[in-house]
């Protein structure tokens, strides 16, 4: 749930679920989300051009290679569920994060897919990446 607590209703019932949760003692996750620059389109395009890259070497479909990758990289982050208290785990998601993250995290798919498979995913600057763009790109 997100609250916008500049709002001062968003705000109040923030602080009751907050409290709620403490007078519980139930574990929660606090991610505070702060103004960032956010994935450039340019870095969604060449994540995904990559997958499409993968997956047609392996025979497999770009969103399938796009989650193995993620959890691969990133691994799951653990959620709790809010009606049952159980604990689980989701995927992370490229559009939350910031264009440091995600050239950190595209800097990672290219040094495991080489050390692990041997593929050389091009670059902007590595040539045959306007040639990858023009074939996998624009997604």
């Amino acid at each position: 749930m997100v609250y916008h607590n500049q709002d001062p209703l968003q705000k109040a019932k923030f602080l009751a679920r907050a409290n709620y949760l403490a007078e519980k003692g139930k574990s929660a996750d606090l991610t505070e989300l702060r103004p960032t620059a956010r994935r450039t389109p340019s870095q969604n395009n060449c994540f995904w051009a990559w997958c499409s890259l993968m997956a047609e070497t392996i025979g497999d479909f770009p969103e399938a290679v796009a989650r193995d990758v993620k959890r691969t990289i990133l691994g799951r982050k653990k959620v709790y569920n809010v009606f049952t208290g159980e604990e689980d785990y989701e995927d992370y998601h490229t559009h939350l994060m910031s264009d440091e993250e995600m050239s950190d995290f595209l800097t990672k798919i290219k040094q495991w897919a080489f050390s692990e498979h041997g593929w050389r995913l091009p670059s902007r600057e590595d040539p045959g990446y306007e040639e990858m763009m023009a074939q996998y790109g624009k997604r």
